[in-house]
């Protein structure tokens, strides 16, 4: 089976991302006409830089993830692979002097740096923002984990 990541679905279509075929043209393509063989499905269309394909389809989503998993696909929803970081064992380290660390913290505070280098840099649009997203994302994470 072939991990696909629901990245968003809404009534008529649905983004899934395939990490493995990530640059992959070919095999993409490939995947892609065969869901495009799938009944209900109106378009298809791939980015084959980041490994995802949207569906545009009518009728029942539910159908349509079950004729994935025919075609040897797994969709996972995106908030259970967030789930599953969250059950990981990434947990605060205690320091020596008994103070705890939150790695997902660490790693957003240096993304944020990463972000802050960029745009002093003149990177902007791509770079800077990206390592912006992820450290929200990250701190997102660590103030779940601050929750539990």
């Amino acid at each position: 089976m072939i991990e696909a990541v629901i990245a968003h679905q809404v009534p008529g279509r649905i983004r899934i991302r395939i990490p493995t075929m990530r640059g992959q043209a070919h095999d993409l393509t490939e995947l892609a006409g065969q869901l495009g063989n799938i009944a209900g499905v109106a378009a298809v269309k791939l980015n084959s830089a980041t490994g995802s394909i949207v569906l545009q389809f009518s009728g029942n989503a539910d159908s349509i993830l079950e004729s994935m998993r025919e075609l040897g696909l797994n969709p996972v929803l995106k908030q259970d692979i967030d789930q599953a970081v969250r059950n990981s064992g990434i947990r605060p380290f205690r320091l020596v002097s008994g103070r705890e660390i939150n790695p997902m913290f660490m790693v957003g505070s240096a993304l944020a740096i990463v972000g802050l280098v960029q745009t002093f840099r003149g990177k902007i649009v791509v770079p800077s923002v990206t390592a912006f997203w992820y450290a929200l994302e990250a701190f997102r994470a660590s103030a779940n984990d601050a929750d539990r």
